[in-house]
């Protein structure tokens, strides 16, 4: 029957995951037994069995081989969109410090700007380097090479961007325009009131949209010389220094062109629905092994291959 040392049977280990993936272990465990009609296991022996099998998860995704793709120039056709981005999660406490630390859970989607073809999903609790190593396996195990990616959209974190050359350089890359609208729109607020600031930023924006670059870059030059810094976080020179530093990711239009997002979206709604709706309730504490194996098992499911790692655990058990 598959039993282990814990007494249930696969399918009950099933059940205990799947619920878990959503709800908190006491919770998770209550409907389980109320469902059931009597209680399989307690709440810490649930999170045991997700912890168990979040990890069992992991240890397959490490032996997903990294051999190079060989596909046809029609296979080869670029068609996904990927977005990056990262959201906080609280970690353990500080015993020290007496107070809870709060860690960076990464999370990527790849996704079909057609819509046609369901997102997919990773997420880690890594640091960079092991979260692009994460997301070029899981791209692997996919079949989707780099030249399968048409645009790479992402905030200014430069952990990204470092990210994207190191695995994926051929691919183009955009700055997320709302977050490139925030920076503009903070340091225009922050030096006019009222009609001067509300003029000002729109029309910069629309040469963003519009892809008169040169338009956009001379106003932003003057103001870095006649102003001087209300704040150091609005500062004309900072904002004009961002913008250099994204030259080469303001494509709008170019993307526009092609139907493809100018926004990352994609990936601060996955940010939520993967990661903050499970991870970051009320009360909440994760070691990164804990924090890891639940985002294994969100991911699996949201990915559509909950169904076949249970088959396929049975079948071994």
């Amino acid at each position: 029957m598959g039993i282990e040392d814990s007494g249930l049977t696969p399918g009950l280990r099933r059940l205990l995951c799947r619920t878990a993936l959503e709800l908190p272990y006491e919770q998770s465990q209550a409907l389980l037994s109320d469902t059931l009609g009597f209680t399989p296991c307690s709440a810490r022996e649930a999170e045991r069995v997700a912890q168990c099998h979040g990890e069992r998860l992991e240890q397959q995704k490490e032996a997903v081989s990294s051999g190079p793709f060989c596909r046809s120039a029609r296979e080869a056709k670029p068609r996904y969109c990927l977005a990056i981005d990262g959201t906080m999660i609280p970690g353990l406490v500080n015993e020290e410090q007496h107070r809870v630390e709060w860690h960076e859970v990464k999370i990527a989607t790849v996704f079909d700007p057609r819509q046609i073809e369901p997102s997919l999903y990773v997420a880690g609790r890594d640091d960079a380097d092991r979260f692009g190593e994460r997301l070029w396996r899981t791209l692997q195990g996919r079949q989707i090479p780099p030249e399968k990616l048409r645009l790479i959209v992402a905030d200014g974190a430069p952990w990204i961007w470092n990210l994207a050359a190191l695995h994926y350089p051929q691919v183009p890359q955009l700055l997320d325009f709302y977050h490139a609208a925030e920076h503009v729109h903070a340091t225009a607020t922050a030096i006019w009131k009222g009609a001067a600031a509300e003029t000002w930023w729109p029309r910069r924006l629309d040469q963003l949209r519009e892809g008169r670059i040169e338009k956009f870059f001379a106003p932003l030059r003057r103001l870095a010389q006649t102003h001087p810094p209300p704040d150091p976080e609005t500062r004309p020179e900072r904002l004009l220094q961002y913008f250099q530093d994204n030259r080469q990711r303001l494509r709008y239009r170019w993307a526009r062109e092609q139907n493809l997002p100018i926004g990352s979206g994609a990936v601060e709604s996955a940010a939520r629905h993967i990661v903050q709706q499970r991870l970051k309730q009320s009360g909440m504490r994760w070691s990164d092994p804990g924090a890891q194996a639940v985002l294994n098992l969100r991911t699996c499911h949201r990915n559509g291959d909950f169904e076949q790692y249970w088959e396929n655990y049975a079948a071994s058990a």
